[in-house]
């Protein structure tokens, strides 16, 4: 499942996609690159990618992202 607005970007792809440049995010996830500053919130089912993907962005230099650790699991138990 997939929460609204959220974009997929698999864990797979993801270190390849940080270092990449907007017009890359544009054609691929549909959204511009993130910027270092930008506030983002990674999740996935459980929380386990989504903290790899938060720890590795913040030694990339991006400290405003976090792991979402209740992840999908929590955020349908709390919609539904």
């Amino acid at each position: 499942g997939m929460i609204p607005g959220a974009v997929n970007i698999p864990l797979s792809e993801f270190v390849q996609a940080l270092e990449k440049d907007t017009q890359f995010w544009e054609k691929q996830y549909g959204i511009p690159k993130v910027e270092v500053d930008d506030n983002v919130v990674v999740y996935c089912k459980s929380g386990m990618r989504s903290h790899q993907a938060a720890a590795y962005a913040a030694a990339k230099g991006y400290p405003n992202w976090a792991n979402y650790a209740g992840s999908y699991i929590d955020w349908f138990g709390r919609a539904y």
